[in-house]
């Protein structure tokens, strides 16, 4: 499964769906640590909202964090429903 949005992709990792969530958050997009761990809190956040974890693999893009955390929260509960 691969859901492709404008600030990020999500892929579920069939090879190993019983591997823990796996956001991967490019420093050269987001050079700040607090700007990646924000990303991070706000990805696992959701997934544990939609009681998902295991084998989904998260890749952002530049201009996720000013998406604003409710576009993408529905954004990825809608790609998650599917």
């Amino acid at each position: 499964m691969h859901k492709k949005y404008e600030h990020s992709s999500i892929f579920f990792d069939v090879g190993s769906p019983n591997q823990k969530l796996k956001i991967v958050v490019k420093k050269k997009d987001y050079s700040l640590a607090v700007q990646r761990n924000k990303i991070k809190r706000w990805i696992r956040e959701i997934f544990r909202k939609n009681l998902l974890s295991n084998g989904y693999v998260v890749v952002v893009r530049p201009g996720f964090l000013g998406a604003g955390y409710k576009n993408i929260s529905s954004d990825f509960q809608a790609a998650l429903d599917n």
